[in-house]
């Protein structure tokens, strides 16, 4: 049975915990007045909140790690920057010290968000957090952040800063669920940094959680489940257990080859959203990035501009030196519609997404983007390109002759070492694996399991009514891919999956036998699928595939596979956890 109250949101650390809600609301404003002149004391009350900010810091810096140290004594240097300007203002145009703190505050909000910048736009919320405390300090107020009894307790917020997050990991939070937030805020890198699972839920009805309510947070899956069923949480509170228990084998299997024990080798990539991700994959144990969703660098007003995407490029080629580095081109429309934008559809799902609107948004969005990439690619080799959603080869002529003509406007020719491949996510696609792998710039192709499911299936993955119909397993979406993949295998072309089901335990010894040696999958699961490939031997599952794609159904797999693993030397518990919905 699902439950009522499930929020699918954004997993920004990964793990599981289960307890009580603790609703936390910080202040979001002081109030200051629009005109005010500044009295004989204002100067006299800015430096004191300075220092009494700086106290604040200093008890910081005595409970947080040696590693989060810059972070705090970051905050000290923009407070001063602060009340440096805010000083200039109150002696040069006589207003009031509150005032003088807000206008300095708004001209720097100005900035940041004239870059367009997502990473700027994360960063605006630490510039305020400073600022409002200071405001605090001089109003006489006492400061924000003091924490709710959190101890034991998952808190709901809006929004956290860097500052009460530190102060409620101090007190023992077991978990964070947010409506505002980002992978790449100091948050979400201090959550990682501290194992505290978090999930973003960017909907205003999370905050309709009741104080005291049991609910589950899911990191791995970024869902949160309020008031689960009996059943629900003991199988979450099995998989706490079984992540105690298994944590640090999971950890030393991350960071060895993936080699079956009848000695095939897998290559296991991640797929990551942005900047930040890439840094934090590359401590992981992938073995390069198979899927960079570059979506985020255009949730903006505008598009980002060549030096925010040849900056993003070569750092997260940087971070993965030697080793493959895919960026897909902008996979916009349907649910990843930018604000620059201003498409409406009845049926965005099948609408204007992927090539399609690349493709007629090409001298704004397209050009841009191969510019950038082009120029990434000339100081950084390990980057491969890849096109989103495509469903026929005419779509991947017309992207590489704008691929070509973008080369030569810049004065290169077209890098005949580029590898250049295709996402394979809908059925005319795979269908017709064959027409693209006759095209001589595509050397790879990668399968979205996770669009390509729901296009077979015609069921919304999104819909929890229909959630027990979705599932990648299901006989008919293997006989596609097993056919798409011996086909691009005949031409020479390179096969990885990178969808969800390349992430689940219970598909692995599936996708090997099928002949697909690399998987793409999320930096959370490197350990756990490399410990299921080393404990594997492959042969025993190739003679299963007939029968797997002869099942009636995904029920029918799944009982294939995991009465087959039982004479292997896995721990079932991995299979089956992660290989449920949970939902």
């Amino acid at each position: 049975m699902i439950p009522v109250d499930i929020f699918k949101g954004i997993p920004v650390a990964e793990g599981v915990a289960v307890s009580l809600a603790s609703k936390y609301y910080p202040r979001a404003s002081v109030e200051v007045p629009p005109e005010c002149r500044a009295g004989e004391k204002d100067l006299e009350k800015l430096s004191g909140a300075l220092e009494r900010y700086k106290r604040y810091l200093s008890e910081l810096l005595e409970i947080v790690d040696e590693s989060e140290r810059d972070l705090v004594q970051a905050y000290s240097l923009i407070a001063e920057t602060l009340v440096g300007e805010a000083r200039e203002l109150v002696e040069g145009n006589s207003v009031c010290g509150e005032l003088a703190l807000k206008r300095v505050l708004d001209k720097y909000i100005d900035l940041m968000e004239e870059s367009g910048s997502e990473l700027f736009a994360l960063r605006k919320n630490d510039l305020m957090d400073v600022a409002l405390t200071l405001i605090e300090y001089m109003s006489g107020e006492a400061v924000q952040g003091e924490i709710v009894n959190a101890r034991d307790k998952i808190v709901v917020a809006e929004e956290l800063t860097p500052t009460a997050f530190l102060r409620l990991h101090r007190v023992g939070v077991k978990g964070i669920v947010t409506v505002k937030g980002g992978v790449t805020s100091h948050v979400a890198i201090l959550a990682r940094t501290y194992g505290i699972p978090y999930v973003i839920v960017p909907s205003p009805e999370v905050m309709n959680i009741s104080d005291g309510s049991l609910i589950v947070v899911d990191g791995f899956e970024g869902k949160v489940i309020v008031d689960p069923s009996r059943e629900l949480v003991e199988e979450y509170m099995i998989k706490v257990g079984f992540l105690r228990e298994l944590g640090s084998v999971l950890r030393e299997y991350a960071f060895r080859r993936a080699v079956t024990l009848d000695g095939q080798e897998a290559l296991i990539l991640c797929n990551i959203g942005n900047v930040e991700d890439g840094r934090v994959a590359s401590t992981q144990g992938c073995d390069g990035v198979g899927l960079f969703r570059v979506e985020y660098l255009y949730m903006s007003t505008r598009p980002p501009n060549e030096e925010i995407l040849i900056r993003s490029f070569t750092k997260v080629a940087g971070f993965f030196e030697n080793k493959p580095v895919v960026i897909r081109a902008p996979d916009l429309g349907a649910d990843k519609l930018p604000p620059f934008l201003s498409i409406r559809e009845d049926n965005p799902l099948l609408g204007l997404r992927g090539i399609r609107l690349l493709l007629e948004y090409r001298s704004s969005i397209l050009e841009p983007f191969l510019r950038g990439f082009l120029k990434a690619y000339r100081a950084s080799s390990n980057l491969k390109l890849m096109i989103p959603m495509v469903s026929r080869p005419s779509e991947v002529y017309e992207f590489i002759e704008v691929l070509e003509s973008t080369a030569s406007r810049l004065g290169l020719s077209y890098p005949s070492e580029l590898e250049l491949g295709i996402m394979i996510e809908t059925p005319s696609s795979a269908v017709l694996i064959d027409k693209f792998a006759k095209i001589p710039h595509i050397k790879f192709v990668s399968f979205g399991t996770n669009d390509l499911t729901q296009y077979i299936l015609a069921v919304d993955r999104t819909n929890p009514k229909l959630a027990s119909l979705y599932n990648e397993l299901e006989p008919s979406v293997l006989r596609v891919v097993a056919k798409s993949v011996e086909d691009a295998l005949r031409y020479g072309v390179h096969v990885e999956v990178c969808g969800e089901i390349a992430s689940k335990p219970l598909a692995i010894p599936i996708l090997l036998a099928l002949g697909i040696r690399t998987l793409s999958i999320n930096p959370r699961y490197v350990g756990l699928i490399k410990y299921v490939i080393n404990n594997l031997e492959l042969k025993r599952f190739e003679h299963l595939r007939g029968k797997i794609l002869d099942a009636d159904d995904a029920k029918m797999v799944e009982d294939i596979v995991v009465n087959s693993l039982r004479n292997h030397n896995i721990d079932l518990r991995s299979v089956l956890l992660f290989s449920r919905t949970s939902s």
